[in-house]
This record gives structure tokens, sequence and C-alpha cells, in this order.
């Protein structure tokens, strides 16, 4: 009965931890905390793109390896422009969501170019198809300083 009771117990404990990791956000704030996280992933895939297509052009990196890491970086970045946008907005948080969804999708649809490019065989195209990966990353790192406050100092 005891083990019975501990079990559930932890079954618990893990379900509402699952559930809180999961969860949307409830409040503006925490909105706007989700949207700084996106951000961040969004950026850090651009990055990770910019940085593969710069290693493929330095003959540093096999053309398998940056294969597999680009169509990663758009699934990665497709994951979490998903996730974001299933989220109901709170009130007042309209045009984050509006922001957010619009990036995310630019972001996914630079790196899907890139995917798409290597998968037929124009390693060549792949410098100038990653030019957008800059202005990206810029756009990101503003919108999160917008958000953070860090923009309005």
């Amino acid at each position: 009965m005891r083990l019975i009771a501990v079990v559930v117990g932890v079954a618990l404990v893990v379900l509402g931890a699952l559930w809180f990791g999961h969860a949307p956000p409830r409040s503006a704030a925490a909105y706007r905390q989700q949207a700084i996280q996106a951000l961040d992933y969004l950026r850090s895939q651009t990055q990770t793109a910019r940085l593969w297509v710069d290693a493929v052009g330095d003959g540093d990196s096999t053309h398998q390896a940056a294969t597999v890491a680009l169509q990663e970086a758009e699934n990665d970045a497709t994951a979490t422009a998903d996730r974001f946008a299933a989220w109901d907005p709170p009130p007042g948080t309209d045009s984050v969501r509006d922001t957010m969804t619009e990036l995310g999708d630019d972001v996914v649809q630079a790196l899907a170019a890139l995917r798409i490019a290597v998968h037929r065989g124009r390693w060549a195209e792949l410098s100038d198809l990653s030019t957008p990966l800059t202005t990206l990353a810029d756009r990101l790192t503003a919108v999160r300083e917008e958000l953070t406050g860090a923009g309005r100092r």
C-alpha cells in the first residue's frame, strides 16, 4: 500500500513538472519571456547555419556533415517557431505574436532555401543563399532588445 502511494506521488510530481515545462504562458510577462527564449533559439539556428556555410566555403567541412547540420538547423527552427505560434497570446501581446510568427517564418524559409540547395547539389550557391541570415540575426537581436527593454535606453 505504501509503495503504491509513493509511486502515485512520484508520478504526480513528474506529470506536474512535464505540464509546467510545456504549459503555455499565462501572463503577458511570461509570454514575452517565452518570445525571448524563442528568439534566442532562432538566432542560434541562423548563426549555426552561417558557420556551416562558411565551413563548406572554406573547405573545412564535408558536404555530408553540412547537409545534416543545415537540415537539423531548419528542423529546430521550425519546431521553435511552431511551438511559439501555437500559444494563444495573452491580452496586450498580439503584436509580439505577429512579430514572432513573421520572424519565425522568415528564418525557416531562409534555412529551407539552404537545405534545398544542398539536396540539389548547388554548393556554390550557399554563400549567396546565406546572405539573409545576417539580416535575420540582426532583426532577432533587435526584437529581443525591444522585449527586454534594452532597446529603450
